[in-house]
């Protein structure tokens, strides 16, 4: 299998071209493409995207190394962070 990043070099797109083709931001690319997390939506746009451009069928399944967090982990994170400000807004 190939990495997101491999498929985008296949596709012969630069970070900015990608990301406003799928209008993701580039951001979200270079982390998608470090293995960091990215939300489930924007991992199937990057992916359907690739798909078109390369004239093949790809699922997410098909990117190797990427990692996405799914609404359920997104809405933890949400969490974690606003008990974090409020445990330092209590502290200041």
């Amino acid at each position: 299998m190939a990495t997101l990043y491999d498929l985008r070099l296949e596709a012969h797109l630069s970070v900015n071209e990608f990301s406003s083709s799928t209008r993701v931001d580039r951001n979200t690319i270079a982390k998608a493409e470090k293995g960091l997390p990215i939300r489930d939506v924007k991992a199937a746009t990057l992916v359907d995207f690739l798909s078109k451009r390369l004239q093949r069928p790809l699922t997410i399944r098909d990117v190797d190394g990427l990692n996405i967090l799914t609404p359920k982990e997104v809405s933890k994170v949400k969490e974690a962070i606003a008990v974090d400000k409020s445990a330092h807004n209590v502290h200041n």
